[in-house]
């Protein structure tokens, strides 16, 4: 699995010992996101730095170059195929970069906002991006087009994504409110599902008739929600800890958007350790 911190690295953890693979992968400022690449041989990181880099999951060693934004990078994601990462920024862009050179392929995105978001659907043909207060269309990867509707929020929205057939986009936001939407249109489809604060994050099951949120609970799409339980190893780095991934391939997996759901405790103050 791969961690994010606050110390300014990212790390990749053997899931059975919690002990650490590699070497750590470090930039300039604080890393935001690192999730693998679907064939599990490299690590696409995000920070603060203003840049996003690929990494090499074995060894740690930095793959190409830094694909470089003009403000922070808010995420970076790898196209099903492994070949692309596509890049969300403060700079107010989502980019798509080539994942072996590291060098920008296709249209600069351009929004109105702050871009939080950005990932492909699973057929990497499109890209969905989630903006500050509000939320962005989907977009042709290809093109930079936007497709569809835009899906819209009443407050900034923190991250939007695919259902795994594609056909479907969850989003979440700092209204209270999660919302699923048709992929084609960008009508919603049924009811806002609403929570006492801010939603930080949603993702779809892989049977994609269920989707989770880390706030304590797993809430399926029907039926009672269940408590969160962590596993017994502690996975430590230096700083506050962004986001947890494993390889696509593991038989479980997690992700924190914002550190204070990593901390592992009752008050939500960070931590500098994740249990897994």
């Amino acid at each position: 699995m791969v961690t994010a911190s606050h110390d300014n690295t990212a790390r990749i953890w053997d899931a059975e010992t919690g002990r650490a693979v590699g070497e750590a992968m470090t930039h300039g400022e604080v890393v935001v996101s690192a999730s693998f690449s679907p064939d599990g041989k490299r690590v696409v990181t995000a920070s603060r730095d203003k840049t996003a880099r690929i990494w090499d999951a074995e060894t740690g060693k930095a793959v190409g170059e830094p694909m470089e934004h003009g403000n922070w990078v808010s995420s970076a994601s790898f196209s099903p195929d492994s070949k692309r990462v596509v890049t969300a920024s403060e700079d107010k862009t989502a980019r798509i970069w080539n994942a072996e050179t590291g060098k920008a392929v296709g249209e600069l995105m351009t929004h109105g906002g702050v871009v939080v978001s950005a990932c492909f659907s699973p057929d990497g043909k499109r890209v969905v991006t989630g903006v500050a207060r509000q939320n962005g269309p989907h977009l042709d990867a290809e093109t930079g087009k936007a497709v569809g509707e835009p899906m819209e929020h009443g407050n900034w929205v923190s991250s939007a994504s695919f259902s795994p057939d594609g056909k479907r986009v969850v989003t979440v936001s700092r209204d209270k409110t999660a919302r699923i939407w048709d992929a084609e249109t960008g009508k919603a489809c049924g009811e806002a599902m609403t929570h006492g604060d801010r939603v930080t994050f949603a993702s779809f099951s892989p049977m994609a008739n269920a989707w989770s949120q880390p706030r304590g609970t797993i809430r399926p799409a029907s039926g009672t929600p269940r408590p969160a339980r962590p596993w017994a190893r502690r996975l430590s780095h230096g700083g506050g800890v962004n986001s947890l991934a494993s390889v696509p391939t593991a038989s479980a997996w997690s992700r924190c958007r914002w550190t204070r759901f990593a901390s592992g405790t009752r008050s939500g103050q960070p931590s500098r350790a994740l249990r897994v």
